[in-house]
């Protein structure tokens, strides 16, 4: 609730609007102050806008390099249902017509021995050993030393819901008979060798026995099957430990290895099923099948085209099954089972490959099936031209979107004019754009050779559509440089050895035959004795499986490095292998610790003041990292109108503090100026009324 203030009642003046005006007065420079917040905030807002822009347009750059949009390829196939296409960057333009594909088929062998196995499963039940020796002991004589004065007259136990009775005079082979006249289903017998009684369901159904008095079940050695249904307690002979299998009675412990994957052999404890299931396993090789019908193993390459190598067998395993080979003094050695490699036909010359995935001319083909008579299959390679002036025309966009941005904030009476660090950055944009490249075709060099300009006197930049078509039909690497060429192309340190590390990530644009790698005194090049080779070529050019066993012969394959070699899964010391798409750099022989990798480009290429090797878009996206990173110029900038609008609030908020105190001293001061004046206009009325009555 406000207090009622009555002014000037003594004095005749309004004392509260005289406070009032001079506060007002002196409260000028606080509506100044607060003027100017709006206008560094307004100008706050202008700046985010900004950097908001800039930002977009560095994110743009930075996926075009991220995304080599120039080395994206489009395919046709004529046949998608024989022949699929994957395209990498290094894809070989052109129409390649495909005749006669003969598919890839895997290496593959079965057992010559035929196991006598079975996979029936049985219901058989056997009891506990029993103290006796032959079917003829009577039960009376059976229990009288174990259970002293067992009564038989009603003892039995049920088979599947039909009860068996046993007399005291009955024997054991009595007792079997009378089970196997029941029609239970269930044969019974005595195990003479086990010294027990064996129940097997005729049908390979469940076998059910029961008995009120356990005892007599413990007599037989059943009691642990009282009252229980009983289904598959037998397994087959297929999951029966191998050294239960008197045919496989040759296999002892130990190891075999196919294509470098080892399983080991317990035949104590394995089964054949638990050999095949480890020849499935994740990480196999091969895929390994027992047929129940024919009794015998199969084993199959997984990769169509790939061999089964047997390298060993320690275990006596394979051999066992006749899936080894022999020489001629009768020993048996490593054998080679060769699968089939897929055959094709392209502008009438023929090829072979390992598999039914090839590379062929950079493009990977799939094949899933074979061609009929006289059948051709087109597939057409060529340039994603209009992927690429999509990329450009959005990065042309965006360039001229930022400057427009700046120049509408920077212009005379706009909310930036005359900013430094705003207008320098839309000029060194400027310069950029315009700018030349070092190391591209003189004819692709800069912008404006390809199409893209200013008209008169706008800044834009306008793309002419035919002329940019036409140089990416021309010359699409040289247009890729001037885009994208980063300066690792021609020379740089892509990373340090430590004596383990073999592969080492790099940023190079540029083919093979354009760079030689150097580590220590090494020199990988091309034609060097230390070769440098894309990781295709090498695929290419490593050994056929098919001559392996020669080589085995030979003695030339004394060992799974030796063999490694010559299959191409390892990379001999002399050579250093480039990746096709990524460039990545992997070696043979790590190099030594504190060992620089250093790429190189043949090409000499020169820093100049005309230009720089960096292209347009990795020029930009480096210089505008600085202002849009984290704590960078545009976020530091943002932070500055903030401590200016915070310390102007400040100033604002102490001063009124201020003023608050000095307008509570003006009003003391005219209320104590009011008191005076009442004070005395009493004292006065007092005096006239004393005149008066003089």
């Amino acid at each position: 609730m406000s207090r009622l203030q009555m002014t000037g009642l003594a004095s005749g003046m309004d004392t509260k609007s005289m406070v009032d005006k001079l506060m007002e007065l002196e409260r000028k420079p606080i509506h100044l102050k607060q003027e100017e917040i709006q206008k560094v905030q307004f100008q706050k807002k202008h700046w985010d806008d900004i950097g908001k822009q800039v930002k977009q347009f560095k994110n743009v750059a930075q996926e075009m390099t991220r995304d080599n949009v120039f080395r994206k390829k489009i395919s046709t196939v004529s046949d998608e249902k024989l022949v699929s296409v994957e395209l990498g960057p290094s894809a070989k333009n052109g129409t390649y017509v495909i005749e006669d594909i003969q598919l890839a088929r895997p290496g593959q062998v079965t057992s010559t021995f035929s196991l006598p196995l079975t996979d029936e499963i049985k219901t058989h039940i056997k009891g506990d050993k029993l103290g006796v020796r032959h079917v003829n002991t009577k039960f009376i004589d059976m229990y009288l030393s174990l259970f002293g004065n067992t009564e038989f007259d009603e003892v039995g136990f049920k088979v599947n819901g039909k009860e068996i009775y046993a007399e005291a005079g009955d024997s054991i082979g009595t007792f079997i008979n009378k089970i196997n006249a029941s029609g239970t289903g269930v044969k019974a017998s005595f195990d003479t060798e086990g010294r027990c009684i064996k129940l097997e369901s005729e049908d390979n159904s469940p076998i059910e026995i029961s008995s009120d008095d356990s005892t007599f079940l413990r007599g037989l050695g059943l009691n642990k099957y009282n009252g229980k249904k009983i289904l598959n307690n037998i397994p087959a002979e297929y999951s029966q430990s191998i050294s239960d299998v008197k045919e496989l009675s040759q296999v002892r412990r130990g190891f075999f290895t196919i294509n470098d994957f080892t399983v080991e052999v317990n035949p104590d404890f394995d089964s054949i099923d638990d050999i095949v299931g480890r020849l499935n396993a994740e990480g196999s090789p091969i895929k390994a099948y027992f047929d129940e019908g024919s009794k015998k193993l199969n084993i199959v390459a997984k990769v169509a085209g790939d061999d089964i190598f047997i390298q060993d067998d320690t275990s006596n395993f394979l051999n066992t099954l006749g899936l080894m080979d022999k020489n001629p003094m009768g020993r048996v050695v490593p054998t080679l089972h060769e699968g089939k490699k897929a055959s094709f036909m392209v502008d009438n010359v023929r090829y072979e490959r390992n598999s039914n995935d090839i590379t062929f001319n950079g493009i990977r083909l799939n094949f899933l099936g074979n061609t009929e008579t006289n059948q051709s299959i087109t597939v057409t390679v060529d340039n994603d031209y209009d992927a690429m002036v999509e990329k450009i025309e959005g990065f042309v966009k965006n360039y001229n979107d930022t400057i427009a941005t700046i120049h509408s904030k920077t212009v005379k009476d706009a909310p930036l004019q005359g900013d430094t660090t705003a207008n320098t950055l839309a000029s060194n944009l400027r310069t950029y754009m315009g700018n030349s490249v070092n190391g591209v075709d003189s004819r692709y060099s800069q912008l404006a050779l390809i199409g893209i300009s200013t008209m008169g006197k706008e800044p834009d930049l306008i793309i002419n559509y035919d002329k940019l078509k036409k140089a990416l039909s021309e010359n699409v690497e040289e247009v890729e440089k001037l885009f994208i060429q980063n300066e690792a192309d021609f020379s740089g340190i892509v990373g340090t050895g430590d004596g383990t590390k073999k592969t080492f990530a790099t940023t190079t644009r540029s083919k093979a035959e354009e760079l030689q790698v150097k580590v220590g005194n090494k020199v990988y090049s091309r034609n060097g004795k230390n070769k440098l080779m894309t990781k295709s070529e090498f695929q290419r050019n490593k050994l056929s499986k098919a001559d392996l066993i020669k080589y085995v012969i030979n003695g030339e394959i004394r060992s799974k490095s030796d063999l490694d070699g010559r299959l191409g899964k390892t990379i001999p010391d002399n050579i250093v292998l480039m990746d096709d798409v990524t460039g990545a750099l992997e070696f043979g022989e790590p190099p030594k610790t504190g060992e620089s990798v250093v790429v190189e480009s043949i090409k000499s290429i020169n820093n100049n003041k005309y230009g720089f090797n960096q292209g347009l878009v990795n020029k930009v996206n480096t210089y505008l990292n600085p202002f849009v990173s984290y704590g960078g110029t545009f976020e530091r900038q943002s932070k500055a109108f903030d401590t200016r609008i915070s310390q102007m609030n400040d100033w604002i908020a102490r001063t009124d503090d201020r003023l608050k105190m000095r307008e509570d001293a003006l009003k003391r001061q005219f209320a104590g100026m009011e008191g005076s004046m009442q004070y005395s206009n009493s004292q006065s009325n007092w005096l006239s009324g004393q005149i008066a009555q003089l």
